[in-house]
């Protein structure tokens, strides 16, 4: 490796680790400005907010703004090297356009690298503490409408809303099935007006309750206030925050997701997008390192602003498709690989147009 690489190296990764700790500060600031009242009311001290929530915060900021501050640090460092005439010295120094970007290529190894680990590992773990955190001191969206679950065969369970808070259902109800003469007959059903489950264990408390039993003996009825009973799920078998996917780690996940299809849940394309973004994203920064370096090599009146502006567009554009994508996923059954992808699909081709057109 030569100078010139690790020149380019040390200042493209130096670039954007300042620019990614300048974002994140920025980030911190206005998500506890947004939170700060609801930690003044849960009284929580301003020690327990910045170890117990700002860093797991700040680690899932990092992970979601890398690709696009890497995007943008690969434009900064290319464009001034042009307005130092430095790119043309080392084009001209023989180097072809393909060496001339295989120190950005480098960088983007280590940084994708990092990615990876840190999207299939590191951050999931923050994520669930921070979730945690969330879930113990702020207010939420923490209700879920409407659902049929077959939590294990044979057994359907519906509730009119579970708020995951405090693992509470609402007009809740659990049929039993078996096979009779080779069709599925209901042996037993129980209707509440609300069940509240406890987040680790299998005990619930129903509330006027009524039970209906079908055995050898007959027809056998209960009802009553209030029932301490257990089941073979737990409160989150039942739901769960969406931005709780963002707090497995990927086997953890895949796991919850082979689960959940078991119980007929809807959220499955969900889970999906999750784990293909996972490397789908780290992916992308190829893509862009290589667009980044075909717009900016080149020296121009207008310097280092119009690269900068056109890479916030860029950047703009590929959050409205993958936003896009993700909805039409989960609302429109688009293939969930399909829709993580279809961005780095688009982006590969406008940036083949841009190579082809900068080896000229």
């Amino acid at each position: 490796m030569k100078i010139v690489d690790l020149y380019i190296i040390k200042k493209f990764i130096g670039t954007f680790v300042f620019i990614i700790l300048i974002f994140t500060i920025i980030a911190v600031v206005f998500d506890m400005s947004e939170k700060l009242e609801d930690f003044i009311q849960s009284g929580v001290g301003f020690r327990g907010i910045l170890v117990q929530y700002t860093q797991h915060f700040a680690l899932w900021i990092i992970n979601l703004l890398s690709p696009f501050l890497i995007f943008l640090s690969a434009i900064w460092v290319c464009s001034r090297m042009a307005s130092r005439s430095e790119n043309i010295a080392i084009l001209s120094g023989g180097h072809s356009f393909n060496r001339f970007i295989r120190p950005y290529l480098i960088a983007g190894s280590i940084l994708v690298l990092f990615l990876l680990y840190m999207g299939h590992f590191v951050v999931p773990r923050s994520n669930f503490k921070k979730l945690q955190y969330e879930n113990a001191y702020t207010n939420f969206n923490s209700a879920i409408d409407q659902r049929y679950l077959e939590v294990e065969e044979g057994t359907i369970v519906y509730y009119s809303l579970f708020n995951f808070k405090n693992n509470l259902a609402n007009r809740f109800s659990l049929k039993k099935f078996k096979p009779v003469n080779g069709k599925n007959t209901k042996y037993f059903e129980l209707q509440c007006r609300s069940a509240e489950g406890d987040s680790t264990s299998g005990n619930w408390k129903l509330r006027d309750y009524f039970i209906r039993e079908i055995g050898p003996e007959g027809e056998q009825v209960r009802t009553g206030p209030v029932l301490d009973t257990t089941f073979s799920f737990t409160g989150p078998d039942l739901g769960r925050r969406t931005e709780s996917f963002g707090a497995m780690e990927t086997p953890q996940l895949i796991k919850h997701r082979d689960e959940e299809q078991e119980k007929g849940t809807d959220n499955i394309n969900l889970a999906n997008v999750e784990i293909y973004s996972r490397t789908a994203t780290p992916f992308s920064v190829f893509i862009l390192i290589i667009l980044a370096v075909c717009i900016s090599y080149k020296k121009k009146r207008s310097g280092t602003g119009l690269n900068l502006i056109f890479g916030l567009a860029i950047g703009a554009v590929s959050f409205f498709i993958s936003k896009v994508t993700s909805v039409a996923s989960s609302n429109a059954g688009l293939n969930p690989l399909m829709a993580v992808w279809i961005s780095n699909i688009i982006f590969s081709i406008v940036t083949l147009g841009f190579y082809l057109r900068a080896r000229k």
